[in-house]
Parts: C-alpha cells; structure tokens; sequence
C-alpha cells in the first residue's frame, strides 16, 4: 500500500454498517483500474483527487461548466493539469443547457432563437454513459466528493442508499469527511485552493449577484462572456447593486 494510503483521522463520520471511506478507495485501488473522477474545482472534489493520488490510482478527470470558456475556470484546471500531469475533461454542464432551454436571462428576441435549438438537458446517468464511451470504460467507477457531514440531505442519501452504488457505478469517495479531514487532504494534496475561495470562499455555484459581482469586478472579459450566453443578468447587477452598475 501506498505511503499514507488507509489514513484514519478521529475526525471521520462513523455509520453503522458502512464501511470507512478509506477502506473503500484501498479496495478500488487494488483492483488496478482507471476511475473518473467528477471535479468540481470544490475543496471536496480537490480533497478526493488527492487521496486517489496517494493511492498510485490513474484518475480520468472531468469537469462540468456552467457556463463554457470562462478564463478564470480555465486558469484553475490549468493548475490541477499542470500538478497532476493529467488532462481535464471540461464539458458544459446540464444546467447550461437547462438554462438556454428555459430562456433564463433571455431578451425576448431570442426566445424563439433558444425554442427552435430543442435542447434538453441531459440527465445524470445520460451524461455518465456519454463521458464513459468516448473517455473510458462502460464500466468504470465513477467517484465524486459528496459528503455525510455536508447537510442533512447528504447524510439521510448516504444512510438509504450507502457511498458504493453498483448499479450506476458511482462512488462518494471520502463520505465520512469532515471539513477537518477535506482541510488535511488538500494540504497533504500540495496544491492550494483556486481563485474562488478568494472571491466567495467556495466554488462558483451560481449566477447571482455575490457570483456575477467579483467577476464583474476582477475578470470582466469573464463577465462579458456570460452576458452574451445570458444578457438579461445584467439586471442582477442593478439588483444586487442598488440599481446601478458603479
């Protein structure tokens, strides 16, 4: 086993009848295999690439936008390819798609213009089985950072349904994290956190005035490319900022 691999922090969620995360990433190491890894550029998704690091794994890394091409999201993964020396899938993400489907943001002129595309935004199982037959195997694990100790909600799934779901081939590789060990990990990792955590102190989640504001102010081209997607959000600004753009 790898220097470091199987480490067991007092911190770690205990679940009866689960077994520790640890455990579970020894095991899939074992085997030998490639696994994708989803990557949100978030401390937990970090945090997860560097314990399948430590482990010697080969990690097929993929990354969903949600808004495409945006410099400051591609300056990240640059940072992660150039560390792990390992090529970052980067892909738009459902939720571009669902957004485009539903005219958010839209002027009405382009109503029709988004209609007559008839996108549909595919499903998590859809997107899996796409990224599996063009980048790996149809059967290739499938591992994201989704922890117990992040909500409530997350716990209650991971206590109905476990982190090991065979039939879609996915894996929650450091369930039983708390921040303490997500902490730990990404500095054992050796890389630091991206420009989000300096601007929101988490990853870019959404298209609202505390997201739209800091890249207004620190990466306008950023922002010019999301209002040609979604021009109507200009008026998030005016919202967020007392009805004017100073």
């Amino acid at each position: 086993m790898p220097p470091g691999a199987g480490r067991k922090s007092v911190y770690m969620l205990e679940l009866e009848g689960i077994k520790p995360s640890s455990q579970i990433l020894d095991e899939l190491a074992k085997e030998g295999k490639p696994v994708i890894l989803n990557f949100s550029r978030g401390k937990d998704s970090v945090a997860l690439w560097a314990e399948l690091h430590k482990r010697q794994m080969q990690v097929i890394p993929v990354h969903y936008s949600m808004v495409p091409d945006l410099q400051f999201v591609k300056s990240d993964l640059q940072r992660y390819e150039q560390h792990y020396q390992t090529h970052i899938y980067d892909l738009p993400a459902d939720t571009f798609y669902d957004m485009l489907q539903h005219n958010l943001n839209q002027p009405p002129e382009r109503a029709a213009l988004c209609e007559s595309f008839r996108l549909s935004a595919p499903d998590k199982d859809e997107y899996d089985a796409v990224f599996r037959a063009n980048y790996a195997e149809p059967n290739t694990w499938m591992l994201d950072g989704v922890r117990a100790t992040d909500s409530s909600m997350r716990r209650m799934a991971i206590m109905k349904h476990g982190p090991v779901k065979p039939k879609t081939r996915r894996i929650s590789g450091i369930w039983d994290f708390h921040v303490a060990d997500v902490r730990e990990a990404v500095k054992q990792g050796g890389i630091e956190l991206g420009i989000d955590y300096q601007w929101w102190n988490h990853s870019f989640e959404g298209l609202w005035y505390q997201y739209l504001e800091p890249i207004r102010r620190n990466a306008p081209e950023d922002y010019e490319r999301i209002l040609f997607w979604f021009p109507m959000l200009e008026t998030e600004i005016l919202r967020g900022g007392g009805g004017h753009l100073g």
